[in-house]
C-alpha cells in the first residue's frame, strides 16, 4: 500500500511542478521579460564596476591633497624652527 500511496503523492508533486514550471516558461518565454532581465543584468554588472572605481578614483585623489597640504604644513613648520617667515600661496 505504501508504494501505491507514494506513487500518487509523487504524481500529484509531479502535476504541482509541470504547472509550477509552466507558468515560468510562458513568464520568461516573453520578449519583454527577457529584455528586461538582460536589462537588469547588465545594469548591475555595470553599478558593480562603475561604483568601486568611482570610489577609488575619489579617494586617490583626496590622498593626493592630504600628501600635498602635509608637505606644505611640514615645509611651513621647518621654516618656523629655523627662523624663517614661510608665505603660502594660498589667498
Amino acid at each position: 500500500m505504501s508504494s501505491i500511496t507514494n506513487h500518487r503523492r509523487d504524481r500529484r508533486f509531479g502535476i504541482k511542478i509541470t504547472k509550477l514550471f509552466s507558468v515560468w516558461q510562458q513568464v520568461f518565454g516573453e520578449a519583454r521579460t527577457r529584455i528586461l532581465l538582460w536589462y537588469l543584468l547588465i545594469l548591475g554588472i555595470t553599478f558593480l564596476i562603475a561604483i568601486p572605481a568611482f570610489r577609488y578614483k575619489l579617494y586617490h585623489r583626496i590622498d593626493e591633497r592630504v600628501r600635498q597640504d602635509m608637505v606644505e604644513d611640514i615645509a611651513a613648520f621647518n621654516a618656523l624652527i629655523k627662523g624663517e617667515t614661510f608665505a603660502t600661496e594660498k589667498i
